[in-house]
């Protein structure tokens, strides 16, 4: 018994048949996070963590598995930093400390700005320190950015991966034509050199969804196998992303995603009328006329050189092209073919 054969839609062969898959989720917190603030520490609630309170960078960490994130904390940008009130904001930062057990771990202080889109990225700035000096650096970095005019900054505080190798994962429209086409970046770092490697979803292939979120590898090449899974999570997401990943020699970390703005403009293809209606070319009339002694020295000049079977030719098939129309479509036609045809 032979299987039969799937039909071929007609119609533009390059054109992609293929329907886009239905976002299963959104980009949205999944978790709350400990903020550090003039009234002292908060837990934010899943609900209430948002890129106005806590910055964009530190919304879009909530919005990733938790087991691919490195701990962190935030705290407010509006917090004091001098008497005082320095001190207490370094009790407060022990206190988060020793909740999220980074007391003995080398932590990096990263921005996190209300305005720090994906647009921004690279703008600001982030700086690795020891815990007992956070406070210190969040002061040094704020006076770096009192002069850029980016809005409220916050800053994140969280625990500093040693990176073996590091890059970026995108399915950015500049870099894929299809949101479930990635590309992995491994950027250059010491003596091993950078290169791309393309990751492409296939849910037939890869699943519908994550169901297994661990990231640990101890090679390079199974890097981008981490990646992958990291994609397919992606992929299931209603906009394109950008990711910054670090990989320690022994796990693979996320430690920044951003979505990608939606393309401004209209599709052109949605401009096309359904249906084009046909026009006869012998009904229209665009053009003047031209007069007698133009169309002479259009026809001296287009027979100038040419053999004369070449001139019979054209006055054939000009003929047989006119001929064809109705007596009505024969007022429309071209005077030059009109004189062609007198002669043959």
């Amino acid at each position: 018994m032979t299987a039969k054969r799937k039909t071929v839609p007609k119609g533009n062969p390059q054109q992609s048949t293929r329907r886009r898959r239905a976002a299963i989720h959104q980009f949205s917190p999944n978790r709350g996070l400990l903020l550090i603030s003039e009234r002292g520490i908060s837990v934010l609630k899943q609900n209430e963590v948002s890129p106005g309170r806590v910055g964009w960078k530190a919304h879009g960490l909530t919005c990733l598995p938790s087991e691919w994130v490195p701990r962190f904390f935030v705290v407010d940008g509006s917090s004091p930093a001098g008497g005082q009130e320095s001190e207490r904001l370094e009790a407060r930062i022990r206190d988060c400390l020793a909740k999220l057990k980074l007391q003995d771990s080398p932590v990096i202080v990263r921005s996190s700005g209300t305005m720090e889109t994906i647009e921004q990225r690279g703008r600001l700035m982030s700086e690795s320190c020891s815990p007992k000096d956070i406070s210190k650096t969040i002061v040094h970095l704020s006076e770096k950015l009192s002069d850029l005019g980016i809005g409220k900054v916050h800053w994140i505080v969280q625990e500093h991966i040693p990176s073996a190798r590091k890059g970026h994962l995108s399915n950015e429209r500049r870099l894929s034509r299809e949101p479930r086409d990635f590309v992995a970046e491994f950027e250059i770092q010491g003596e091993f050199p950078g290169h791309t490697v393309p990751i492409a979803v296939r849910h037939w292939r890869d699943g519908g969804e994550v169901t297994d979120f661990d990231v640990n590898c101890t090679s390079e090449a199974g890097v981008s196998l981490k990646l992958r899974r990291v994609a397919l999570w992606a992929s299931a997401l209603p906009s394109r992303i950008l990711f910054e990943w670090v990989w320690s020699g022994s796990r693979l970390w996320i430690v920044q995603a951003d979505l990608a703005r939606a393309t401004q403009g209209v599709n052109p293809t949605k401009l096309r009328p359904g249906r084009i209606p046909e026009i006869s070319s012998a009904a229209l009339r665009f053009f003047e006329l031209p007069s007698l002694g133009i169309l002479r020295d259009i026809e001296n000049f287009a027979t100038r050189g040419r053999t004369a079977n070449w001139v019979t030719g054209c006055r054939h098939s000009m003929l047989l092209m006119t001929r064809r129309s109705s007596d009505k479509s024969l007022r429309g036609t071209s005077p030059i073919c009109l004189k062609l045809i007198s002669r043959s």
